[in-house]
């Protein structure tokens, strides 16, 4: 044994690689399964889309447990299916015997990852194609408190805007190809497949293990390498880890990674891009940074909210939205913000009517900031911040400062646009008066 070797050889494993199952190969996690119980799976109903990698598992429950709420159950069966016919019913036994799980991608480094299994004393390990994290859905619920839709009246006439797409650049095309909302058009267009679900122990599961451990050859040629350089090729160091490829995510996310490489300021900025409403306990939660130095990066990209912070309204509109210029389209959303800041509830046709901006663009902007309530008014996405306001009052101060004088420009804009100024009658007849003196000079010359 070499001095550099501190500890005994107790076995050598070979080890080696298939890929016979690399294509089809997914790891599926369940983060709020008991792992006791792991292996305990009473799934119903499967289906996958593998280009995408959604999954989507149905789990039969235990209605006859005692920890099982019966008269829930059927309370939750009656409201989902009331209107159904019994051909299309979510649960035909009028019970909720079953729960959904739908996957989200793992926002990881598939390259990082394998299966591995013992056989014989030899380890064979298979890439895998992806991870996949199964949480449940209660689309049961969804369907029952959906949010209240306002009724629009029709409108007797429309003026439609008519857009010719421009001539698409190679870099344009990358970028639309890589956006979020492409994304969820793939997703839309993939079907989806129906599959069976065998149980751990059944025939089939056992054959299909048999695979992980053929298609590779044990005449494979040895490495040449010593200790030191093969735990640094198994397990790459801290310094190397930072040039793994990171997975992509959409134009409009960033990961917590990504986010901590960028200054505290940008950080800030970046998130408020994504969530547009967030208090500073959550930023300093979020980010693990002193809660003084939050405050003065928002302070410097956001406005204050009855507590909560708000992106800028001229960060976030820099062009044209819908042939809306930016300027007018930001002086709307701030005049909607100062509305949620002096704690008013907003009804949007009368808010449209007001500012002159259609009301689907008021909705868009409310989509962000508000929600619906019953009575057809929008209230502010988060309630107030009323220990912000009362442990920082001097910022409280200065934002309101800020609002009266952002409200003066914005109530002149408004003033101008919508009472144009006219002449009196007396303006029109001392106009009538000259021209008409005028009229005699040149006649006299």
């Amino acid at each position: 044994m070499s001095e550099d070797e501190e500890d005994p050889v107790v076995d050598e494993i070979p080890v080696y690689l298939t890929h016979d199952l690399c294509d089809n190969l997914f790891v599926y996690q369940f983060p709020v399964h008991p792992a006791a119980s792991s292996g305990n799976l009473k799934v119903v109903k499967s289906r996958i889309k593998p280009e995408n990698q959604e999954v989507v598992l149905e789990m039969g429950l235990d209605t006859s447990s005692v920890n099982f709420d019966k008269s829930h159950g059927e309370l939750i069966a009656a409201n989902v299916d009331k209107d159904k016919h019994s051909s299309q019913r979510t649960y035909p036994t009028k019970i909720m015997d079953r729960l959904r799980l739908d996957s989200s991608r793992a926002l990881i480094d598939r390259d990082s990852y394998a299966v591995g299994t013992m056989c014989n004393g030899e380890l064979v390990i298979s890439p895998i194609r992806g991870v996949v994290s199964l949480a449940p859905s209660f689309s049961h619920i969804s369907n029952v408190e959906e949010e209240p839709e306002e009724e629009e009246e029709e409108a007797a006439a429309k003026v439609v805007r008519v857009q010719f797409p421009r001539a698409e650049s190679d870099r344009a095309k990358k970028a639309r190809e890589a956006s979020y909302t492409h994304f969820m058009e793939k997703t839309g267009v993939e079907p989806w497949f129906n599959t069976q679900f065998h149980d751990v122990d059944s025939a089939i599961a056992k054959l299909e293990r048999t695979r992980l451990t053929s298609g590779f050859s044990r005449g494979g040629k040895p490495l040449d390498l010593t200790s030191e350089n093969y735990l640094d090729a198994l397990l790459p160091k801290e310094t190397d880890l930072g040039s793994t490829r990171a997975p992509s995510l959409p134009d409009h996310l960033t990961s917590i990674a990504q986010l901590r490489e960028l200054p505290l300021k940008d950080q800030v900025h970046r998130i408020l891009e994504q969530v547009r409403t967030v208090t500073a306990t959550q930023l300093g939660w979020l980010l693990g940074c002193d809660k003084s130095k939050i405050l003065d990066c928002l302070q410097t990209c956001a406005v204050l909210v009855q507590g909560n912070w708000v992106l800028r309204s001229d960060l976030l509109y820099k062009n044209c939205v819908n042939g809306i210029p930016a300027a007018v389209i930001a002086n709307a959303r701030d005049f909607i913000l100062h509305e949620f800041h002096q704690g008013k509830q907003i009804e949007r046709k009368e808010l449209a009517n007001k500012l002159g901006i259609p009301p689907d663009e008021i909705k868009q902007i409310m989509a962000h900031l508000a929600v619906l309530r019953q009575n057809k008014l929008w209230h502010f996405r988060l309630p107030p911040d009323e220990e912000f306001i009362a442990e920082y009052t001097e910022i409280v101060d200065q934002q309101n400062l800020l609002w009266e004088a952002r409200m003066r420009d914005i109530n002149e804009q408004i003033s101008v646009t919508t009472n144009p100024p006219q002449r009196s009658p007396g303006d029109a007849r001392n106009l009538k008066h000259r021209r008409l003196l005028l009229t005699l000079k040149g006649r006299s010359r």
